[in-house]
This record gives structure tokens, sequence and C-alpha cells, in this order.
């Protein structure tokens, strides 16, 4: 029969083995995050949001829960696949909030982590935002440029377009 010393270094190694899979799991995320994200597999970001997702929704303190909640928002937003850069970047800025407060409170091998990943994450979402501003931006110009021509020469259907897209900006401002 097993000892109570026995059965508490068998809950160390076990809490300690935990911990280096979520701190692998955490870096393999932190990797991708520091790539090209433009070469990011869908499928393999869904999955690491799951993989995120289902270490730290088990959590009982109210920091890992919030940190679930806006896990499951940002892969809602993946999934729809209609979501803009905005909304997406968004979302990693909230996910990367949450996961600074989750590092906050813990301990020390995976403190370090959660603080680059959270830190990455607003990164990856404010320059997400600033591209499709920039984007944005690029179309209108055009446009502006192509009004400044002689306007029996536009092209109607890219003009419409254009407008069309400017439009939809100027709705997504007033929301």
């Amino acid at each position: 029969m097993a000892s109570k010393a026995d059965s508490k270094q068998d809950t160390s190694k076990s809490k300690s083995q935990n911990s280096e899979t979520e701190n692998q799991n955490l870096d393999s995320l932190l990797e991708l995050l520091q790539g090209d994200l433009s070469s990011i597999d869908p499928a393999a970001g869904l999955e690491a949001v799951d993989e995120w997702y289902s270490i730290v929704h088990k959590s009982k303190d109210a920091e890992s829960k919030e940190l679930a909640d806006s896990l499951k928002e940002l892969k809602q937003l993946l999934k729809g696949g209609k979501a803009s850069g905005h909304e997406i970047g968004e979302a990693l800025i909230h996910v990367g909030d949450r996961t600074m407060d989750v590092a906050s409170d813990s301990d020390k091998e995976l403190k370090a982590t959660l603080q680059k990943l959270g830190k990455q994450l607003t990164k990856v979402g404010n320059s997400l935002g600033k591209a499709e501003d920039q984007e944005n931006i690029d179309s209108i110009n055009t446009l502006t440029e192509s009004l400044d021509e002689d306007l029996e020469s536009v092209d109607v259907d890219a003009a419409t377009a254009a407008i069309d897209l400017w439009y939809g900006i100027f709705a997504q401002v007033r929301r």
C-alpha cells in the first residue's frame, strides 16, 4: 500500500508534468504568433486556440474563466470566416489582456511565457487593425485618384466596388 508521502510525490510529479505540457503548448502558440501570420493555416490556428482553451477552461479562478470566454469568442470569429481584421484584432487584444491577467497570478514556470504570449497577442491584434486600415486607405486613395482623371475612362464596376467598400468602412465606424 502506498504511503501518504508517495501519494504527495505522485501528485507533485503529475502537477509538474501538467505544467510542463502547458508551458510547451504555450511556447508552441507563441512561436506560431511570432511567425508570418498570413502563412498560418486556419485549421492550425483554430487547433491552437482549442488547445489553449482546453488548458484554461478547467481552471477555477476568475481570470482563467475570463480568458477561456475570450478564447471561445475568438474561435467563433475565426470559424465564422466573415469577421473583419478589426474584429479579430480586437478579440486578440482582449485575449492578450486576459492572458496578462492570468500571468500575474501564475507560478514562475508559466509567468514569463504567459507574459510574452499576452504581449504578442496584443501586438498581433494591433497590427491586424492597422493592416486593414491601410488596405482601406489605399482603396480610398485609388478611388479618389480615379475620380481626378477623365470620368469617362473610369471603370464603373471598379468605382462602384470602391464606393461600396468606402460605405462599408463608414458603416463600421458608426457602430
